[in-house]
């Protein structure tokens, strides 16, 4: 299948952000099977032996300017780039293209009625994000049409439900693979691991510790994990509550009490978040919207109890009262889920070896599997067509 040549379109590829870490997942495995040109306006890889780069040139600031030269710049190159599959990650392009990975819908953001309560962003941050939205929509709705695009791929049944409402795309067009995981990598550690980790951080080695993991923390629930820690905190002074990301703590801690303050730790964006996962006992995430997040997979491969907010692909991962808890965007729940937790060490024991198993057959050889059949199943029907525009008709004879 080497011959085969596939046409990669993405801002970026390879880093730390959830698609960048999926379309490294992706490439490293497809190079293998494929010819493979990445178009981007960079491509961070460990292993870019063999991929073909094509650098888009752009601007980073202001973001609307960079959504629209990107794109007039992708689509113009991409029309003297010899291909047979094009895959593109999300609205990206003006071209016809083949398959396009979304990880995020705009308009079922929209429709979702989520509201952005992170008071830490500034007038102009807020302008450009509009500026950007309804930018995003515009691309989206060109883009998602089946004429432009031939498969769309969902990494969640939420986003697939999104797309096929506000684009009106039939069911049929839109396949579902979610994001994967390493399994090796995001484990459970031993007791001794952890205390070791618990000390290298600064962290106690009895207590127990909440996480909290992403950026975005407005949108990501982290004044409803504080506003509950603040409660179960007076309950069990043995309690910790650690946030691993960017972010603008001073605009969260009027959360938290003088009392208990000093059990929150806001640890910044970390090269490491394995060692944040082991060193912790429950993951606790009340987003207000996900599509697939990478920070509950790897959450669940560690380990870890899980109390979610059942949007994007929690429920994939977690099953309520078994694998972990589903919860609302409501601090008494929480606060609820929490104590039923915390006073019965066995029972969060369960929980934590029911998902640590429940996610071990979501990995990222499963998730390359599922876009390799894709892509099999297009080239097969391009060659199908291909066959019977050359083929004569009844007849005629080529002279």
């Amino acid at each position: 299948m080497k011959n085969r040549h596939i046409v990669l379109i993405a801002n970026d590829v390879g880093g730390i952000g959830g698609m960048e870490k999926h379309l490294t997942e992706l490439i490293t495995r497809a190079k293998n099977d494929f010819s493979i040109t990445v178009m981007a306006s960079s491509m961070k890889l460990p292993e870019a032996d063999g991929v073909r780069f094509i650098r888009i040139p752009t601007l980073r600031k202001p973001f609307p300017v960079m959504i629209v030269l990107f794109s007039v710049f992708a689509s113009i190159r991409l029309l003297f780039l010899k291909q047979n599959l094009i895959h593109t990650t999300g609205a990206i392009v003006f071209n016809r293209v083949d398959v396009s990975t979304i990880h995020f819908c705009h308009r079922g953001y929209l429709l979702s009625g989520v509201q952005d309560r992170d008071v830490s962003k500034s007038l102009f941050h807020r302008i450009n994000s509009a500026i950007s939205m309804k930018m995003k929509l515009w691309l989206e709705n060109h883009c998602y049409r089946p004429v432009r695009t031939r498969r769309l791929v969902a990494v969640s049944n939420r986003i697939k439900q999104e797309l096929t409402t506000a684009y009106s795309r039939p069911e049929s067009t839109v396949a579902v693979i979610t994001n994967g995981v390493d399994i090796t990598k995001f484990r459970p550690a031993g007791p001794r691991e952890r205390r070791n980790l618990r000390d290298i951080h600064g962290l106690p080695e009895d207590g127990t510790i909440l996480l909290f993991m992403g950026g975005d923390w407005g949108r990501k629930g982290l004044q409803f994990a504080l506003q509950a820690f603040e409660e179960v905190a007076k309950l069990y002074p043995d309690v910790y509550m650690v946030v691993v990301g960017s972010g603008n703590a001073d605009a969260f801690l009027h959360l938290i009490s003088d009392e208990v303050r000093h059990r929150v730790i806001f640890a910044g964006r970390q090269a490491n978040p394995e060692n944040w996962y082991q060193m912790s006992d429950v993951f606790l995430f009340p987003s207000s919207y996900e599509a697939c997040s990478l920070a509950v997979l790897e959450a669940a491969a560690s380990g870890l109890a899980m109390v979610l907010t059942n949007v994007g692909g929690a429920n994939d991962v977690v099953e309520d009262g078994v694998s972990g808890y589903l919860v609302r965007q409501d601090v008494a729940q929480i606060v609820s889920r929490l104590d039923t937790l915390l006073r019965s060490p066995a029972h969060m024991t369960q929980m934590r070896t029911a998902v640590r198993e429940r996610v071990e057959r979501m990995t990222w050889d499963v998730m390359y599997d599922r876009f390799r059949t894709l892509y099999e199943e297009i080239l097969a029907e391009s060659s199908q067509t291909k066959s019977r525009l050359e083929t004569p008709k009844a007849g005629v004879q080529n002279v």
